[in-house]
């Protein structure tokens, strides 16, 4: 049985979280094996609150604001030091779909996987620059799933 941990990065989502944290719970259900960890990043709101009183299974709070390259990273030496086989990244305001997970999994197991990196249509998010969108990395990347 394969130990999995979803990281939930946060930095004043209070006012989304519980709902990621209801939808994700909801769409894991049937897994075993399976946590929860809310990074909160320095958040000045009520976020490490409703994470834990919304029972998630592990909560790291940094004392201020460090950024979400960090906070990943919090989040895969928690997994690294705990023993997980698998490391899922959502974000809280639930850009992300849960109900993914289990497809995903499905997927990275059917076919030894690594890494897999989702990826929503670049050339149609109007805010990316010019760079963010024709970076060379982005046509090396496997996709699993695509909107």
């Amino acid at each position: 049985m394969s130990k999995i941990l979803i990281q939930i990065p946060c930095f004043n989502e209070e006012v989304v979280l519980k709902k990621t944290l209801l939808d994700v719970k909801n769409n894991i259900q049937n897994l075993k094996d399976v946590d929860i960890l809310v990074i909160d990043d320095g958040s000045s709101d009520q976020t490490a609150s409703i994470a834990k009183s919304n029972s998630t299974d592990h909560v790291i709070s940094h004392e201020r604001n460090l950024g979400l390259g960090v906070a990943f990273q919090t989040g895969l030496n928690f997994a690294k030091k705990n023993g997980y086989d698998y490391l899922i990244n959502l974000d809280a305001d639930n850009q992300y779909k849960s109900e993914f997970i289990i497809p995903l999994i499905d997927k990275i197991k059917g076919e030894d996987l690594d890494i897999v990196i989702g990826s929503r249509n670049f050339d149609k998010i109007s805010h990316f620059s010019f760079l963010k969108k024709k970076l060379p990395i982005s046509n090396k990347l496997r996709f699993c799933f695509e909107k």
